[in-house]
Formats: C-alpha cells, sequence, structure tokens
C-alpha cells in the first residue's frame, strides 16, 4: 500500500523503515539535482529521523534535501555550448547555457525537462529518465529505490544511447542530522584513509581517519578526501548519545569522498566516475543501513 501520496511526496516502507520521497513537480524548477527518487526523509521505527535539509532558510540553497543524487555537467560538452543552446543534465533535462562563464549549481537554468516515468510499489519505485538525442548526447537512466528492513537500496543503470561517450561523477548529496539533533560532540564519522586535499573549518581528523567536533558546530565545514584506500562501508556516522547511525555501502570503488555541513547538517557525498561508451551501460548501487541500538 502506497500512503501519503499527495502533490509533493508519497512514501514507501518496510515493517521497520519509511521514506517520503519527493514528486518531481516538488522541485520541478530546481536544476541541480536529479528529479528521480528524491528521498527527502527515513523515519526508523515510527520514531528516528535521518535527513535534514540544505539550509534552514527555504529558498536559500540550491534545494537540496535528505538523499538527493546528482550527475555532474560534463565541462568539456559546457563549454563547447554556444550561450541560448542546450546542454544535458543527467537526471534533470536539457539546459540552456545563459553566459560563457562556468557551470555554476547554484543557478536554476532554463530547462527541457527529460522524460521521467515512475512506477510505485509498497516498498519500492523504479524511475526510468530518458534524454532525447540532441547534439549527439542521448541516454536512458534506470534507477529503483527499495527498502528492505532497516537498509534503503539504491540501483542505477545508465545506458549510453547518443553517438558521444557520457562523462560524469554521480554522488548523493546525503543531508543528515539524527532526531533533528545539532551536530556537536556527540556525532563521530569513520572515513576511509586517503589523500586530504581539503580541510577547513572545526572538524577533528584522527590519523585513523575519524572525524568528531568538540562541541556544537557554529560554523560551516568542509573536507575532501581523494585517492582512497579500499573499505567497506564507504562511511559510518553515529550519534553516541542517540545510539543512532547510517553507514553507506557501495559496490564501486569512490573516486573521492566530500564532508561538508553545519550545525544542523553534516553530509557525506561518496562520488562515483562515470564513463559509459555508445551503446554500452554502467550498473552501481548504494545502500544505506540505518541502525538503532
Amino acid at each position: 500500500m502506497i500512503t501519503n501520496y499527495n502533490d509533493d511526496f508519497f512514501e514507501i516502507q518496510s515493517n521497520r523503515l519509511k521514506l517520503s520521497i519527493a514528486n518531481e513537480n516538488m522541485y520541478a524548477k530546481r536544476t541541480r539535482f536529479s528529479h528521480c527518487g528524491y528521498i527527502i526523509q527515513a523515519k526508523l521505527d515510527k520514531k528516528h529521523t535521518l535527513c535534514t535539509r540544505e539550509s534552514i532558510v527555504f529558498g536559500n540553497d540550491t534545494g537540496g534535501e535528505g538523499i538527493c543524487g546528482e550527475f555532474l555537467t560534463d565541462a568539456e560538452i559546457y563549454n563547447k555550448t554556444q550561450i541560448g543552446d542546450w546542454f544535458p543534465k543527467i537526471g534533470v533535462g536539457y539546459l540552456k547555457k545563459v553566459k560563457n562563464e562556468p557551470f555554476s549549481p547554484f543557478f536554476d537554468y532554463d530547462c527541457k525537462k527529460s522524460e521521467i516515468t515512475q512506477k510505485i510499489y509498497e516498498n519500492k519505485v523504479e524511475y526510468i529518465n530518458e534524454l532525447p538525442m540532441y547534439n549527439d548526447f542521448a541516454c536512458k537512466l534506470y534507477k529503483t529505490i527499495t527498502v528492505i528492513e532497516n537498509e534503503i537500496l539504491i540501483d542505477y543503470k545508465l545506458e549510453n544511447t547518443g553517438k558521444i561517450d557520457i562523462k560524469s561523477s554521480e554522488y548523493a548529496h546525503n543531508f543528515f542530522g539524527f532526531n533533528n539533533a545539532p551536530i556537536d560532540e556527540n556525532y563521530e564519522i569513520i572515513l576511509p584513509k586517503g589523500f586530504v586535499d581539503k580541510h577547513t573549518g572545526c572538524i577533528k581528523l584522527s590519523d585513523a581517519f575519524i572525524a568528531n567536533f568538540d562541541g556544537i558546530v557554529e560554523d560551516s565545514f568542509f573536507l575532501y578526501i581523494e585517492n582512497l584506500e579500499k573499505t567497506s562501508p564507504s562511511f559510518k556516522m553515529t550519534h553516541k548519545k542517540l545510539g543512532l547511525s547510517i553507514s553507506e555501502y557501495n559496490d564501486f570503488s569512490p573516486e573521492h569522498i566530500a564532508f561538508w555541513g553545519r550545525f544542523y547538517t553534516a553530509s557525506v557525498e561518496v562520488f562515483n566516475d562515470i564513463f559509459v561508451k555508445p551503446n554500452e551501460n554502467q550498473t552501481w548501487q548504494r545502500k544505506y543501513v540505518f541502525e538503532a541500538k
């Protein structure tokens, strides 16, 4: 049974975990995040919530909330696109280039939306998102979100139906905050070891790549790690006082990880390198395990 279906969102659930997923029209005018499978909230055992927003000031952001995916724009295609012409954004559509400046995720471009079909079941939703041929670019994205017990499985398949290579990077913006608790000394994040390229703000990072904080976070923080050691899960975030945790498992080797946030949200972003030749496809999976002691 599908519960609480309205113009903004619908819900799927297992016996332990309920997901609220945005309908396409909820973010139809935003052009950064994929319009397929926008998870705005996850509730465990009818009481523990996981997701927060990118900003607590509505509209003062790029529309991020919960677990929302993004495919990065191919810089080569974008740079070749003339002003007034259209470039592809997988999961969204074709966007109109307005100036000879680098692509900005903070700007909502004019958009020719790609066709999306969805099938909703009790514990899963299936999407097919198709970008028709334009300037030799075309693709079809299959995405399925399934809830089993306390796990969220997100399966992807990207088909290249065009005439040129698809080069991108796919990642999930995970806006997390357990039960809306502020980011403070109770949060502990286990990250994969690697080369730390950027480290700003109040994050404390141990030699074992365990991140934490001295108290309530007052300013934004950012950590970027590349050349990652292979590990599973890709990260684990725990709230020690609440006894809650979220882990992400991947069937691919992450390209790099970005960890950033503010006092009300912490986001660990695991990047997957995408390269698909014409008439070929690429598949991958993300699995989140939400646990309570």
